[in-house]
């Protein structure tokens, strides 16, 4: 496995047992006799709170994060004279994107035990958009779930030619893009894009939409099923424990009923005794 590789299996862990599972991924390379990776992978930083979630993204909703690359990618083309429109309707896709990510945030934060403040979302859905309109290494990383730290609002890049991605993150973009967005681009100023551009260009946004909430609702289900099993193991344990406080109480009781008869036997033992000896005395 590369050292990218081994990050992103760290930052699938839970954030609060990173450390320990670093030092275990050290202790097998090591003893597997990869002493480089090992010096490597013990250096890897803890990521954020906030990067956390966002490389979360990229494992539970990774045609989420795919589509924020695709979108950002449009806008930054669209970042030129006479593709007005197709900045706007890509800037809006962005931000519907952004929403979507804030929902998955809050839902992996409260399945984490995170707390799921506004601003620690807030915090995650600035991190996703400036990777998805940050660096090639930033788009690389958003893409395999590598991020270790916050990253600031951005823009769209700077003017200029913009940096070459990956492979992985050109398919990415190119499997995800609206299909009539680069006949949008072609326009000539003033002139608008045909009546079945834009009808696929819906249709094909509609469909994006409908698979993201397909996906979300899978998921919903997935932890929903498995709060259940957990509040379900939690009610057999509390129910087993009962039967147990039951079944003791019950042989309280029985040696209490026991000591009760013994303390009767015991009093009645002694007045008899006082009885003979008062009898003793008088004779």
């Amino acid at each position: 496995m590369t050292l990218d590789e081994h990050r992103a299996a760290l930052h699938r862990e839970p954030l609060d047992g990173f450390v320990r599972a670093r030092a275990e991924l050290t202790r097998s390379l090591h003893a597997a006799g990869d002493r480089d990776a090992a010096a490597a992978v013990a250096k890897l930083p803890k990521p954020s709170l906030g990067a956390w979630v966002v490389d979360r993204l990229a494992g539970l909703a990774p045609d989420l994060v795919r589509d924020l690359l695709a979108a950002a990618a449009d806008a930054r083309d669209a970042q030129r004279p006479g593709a007005a429109e197709a900045l706007r309707e890509a800037s809006a896709r962005v931000r519907g994107l952004l929403d979507d990510a804030g929902r998955e945030a809050r839902a992996i934060l409260e399945e984490a035990g995170h707390p799921t403040s506004d601003a620690t979302v807030r915090r995650v859905q600035t991190t996703a958009q400036a990777a998805a309109a940050g660096t090639a290494a930033e788009r690389e990383a958003l893409l395999r779930g590598t991020l270790d730290r916050d990253l600031d609002p951005p823009g769209f890049g700077p003017a200029g030619e913009p940096e070459p991605d990956t492979d992985a993150v050109v398919a990415a973009i190119r499997d995800r893009r609206r299909p009539a967005h680069a006949a949008v681009l072609e326009l000539r100023p003033g002139q608008a894009p045909a009546a079945d551009e834009v009808r696929v260009d819906e249709l094909t946004a509609a469909v994006r939409r409908a698979e993201r909430e397909a996906e979300a609702r899978h998921r919903d289900v997935g932890r929903s099923a498995a709060e259940a099993e957990r509040r379900r193991a939690r009610a057999d344990r509390l129910a087993a424990e009962a039967r147990a406080a039951e079944q003791e109480a019950d042989a309280a009781e029985r040696a209490a009923a026991a000591d009760a008869v013994a303390a009767q036997a015991a009093e009645e033992a002694l007045r008899q005794a006082r009885a003979a000896l008062d009898g003793a005395r008088g004779g």
